[in-house]
């Protein structure tokens, strides 16, 4: 494992990641859950900003109207931290709808993305991918009882700024990786990472929870850890 001088996960750090039966790629051996016992379905509903209770957007258009940076402080009433226990709800119920709440709606997606046919990528790649990730971190999380949930965790410099015309987007946003979600079962104290949280006019919302991609239809989980964990240092995008 490999850290930086403040003890957090530098960008270059090797990620422990977990699936859920038997894959091994490259050389991290993954545990793969029957894609049929997810309880995914395309036809699922994509979130939008009408059902999401951490912030609504303006209708403006351009670039200017998303450069406000959320807060990256991390508190029990902060708005990561709200993100973080609705989310880890989500996970325990299992719940499309639940987790919806924080993902990032599919409106301003549109907007954002400078990609070939971004509403099927929205739709069969990222909101998929999602919720294959959700039943993954609920059977992890599950495997020692019911958990409680502790907290979330960030740097407070954490997020860095993706500007416009990098990374496939044409309107640039501020990014947060490796939020950790810290549970305990008992006097066990565990946590796992999401992998990628960006801004939408000064709100927090998930776009990736476990992994970027999901090229094998099985959801995967982002460094677990014994205790609270590493902090991410700011990158990606």
């Amino acid at each position: 494992m490999i850290t930086d001088r403040a003890g957090q996960r530098s960008s270059s750090s090797p990620l422990r990641v977990v699936a859920f039966g038997a894959l091994l790629l490259g050389a991290i051996m993954m545990q793969i859950l029957p894609s049929a016992l997810t309880g995914n379905s395309a036809a699922a509903t994509s979130p939008s900003f009408a059902s999401s209770s951490i912030g609504s957007p303006s209708n403006g258009s351009g670039t200017s109207q998303n450069t406000q940076r959320p807060p990256t402080a991390v508190g029990p009433t902060s708005q990561l931290g709200i993100l973080g226990k609705r989310l880890f709800q989500a996970i325990i119920a299992n719940s499309i709808a639940q987790a919806n709440q924080v993902y990032f709606p599919k409106a301003p997606f549109l907007k954002l993305k400078a990609v070939p046919d971004p509403s099927a990528y929205y739709t069969l790649d990222l909101f998929d991918g999602f919720h294959l990730d959700l039943t993954a971190y609920h059977h992890l999380l599950l495997q020692g009882g019911t958990p409680h949930f502790l907290g979330a965790r960030a740097l407070s410099n954490g997020a860095n700024w993706i500007a416009p015309g990098t990374c496939g987007n044409r309107i640039g946003y501020w990014h947060l990786q490796g939020l950790r979600l810290v549970y305990s079962h008992g006097a066990t104290i565990d946590s796992v990472a999401v992998l990628s949280i960006i801004s939408w006019q000064g709100h927090w919302y998930v776009v990736h929870l476990g992994a970027f991609t999901h090229p094998y239809g099985v959801g995967v989980v982002t460094d677990p850890e014994a205790g609270p964990g590493l902090l991410w240092a700011p990158g990606g995008c």
